[in-house]
């Protein structure tokens, strides 16, 4: 597993997805209404190999993106 942090500027619906590098879906972490502020969030990468995927935040009409190594 991984943690990541996430800042949410403004309360309302937040999607937090994992993507392989190709752009295919891997797994949702969150997706539903958070209020404002700064929240810890851990993927669980049981069920996927090790390698380089993507953390995509949304919220408020702004996305932002990371990169993660998964090593098991």
């Amino acid at each position: 597993s991984t943690s990541f942090d996430i800042n949410v500027g403004q309360a309302g619906n937040v999607s937090v997805m994992v993507y392989s590098l190709n752009g295919q879906l891997i797994d949702m972490i969150h997706n539903g209404s958070m209020d404002a502020g700064t929240y810890n969030m851990t993927w669980n990468g049981d069920n996927v190999s090790s390698g380089m995927y993507i953390i995509k935040a949304s919220n408020a009409g702004i996305t932002t993106s990371q990169k993660v190594m998964l090593v098991k």
